[in-house]
């Protein structure tokens, strides 16, 4: 499955991800960079 940032996103510079019990944020920088923390 691929999606695009944007779709992902969808206005917000953070998303959470749920995974194996576990919470993870998403979040993009100024330059457009991705940056996953647990």
């Amino acid at each position: 499955m691929v999606e695009r940032w944007r779709d992902l996103f969808k206005g917000n510079r953070v998303i959470q991800i749920r995974h194996g019990g576990e919470i993870y944020s998403l979040r993009q920088t100024r330059l457009g960079k991705l940056i996953l923390n647990k």
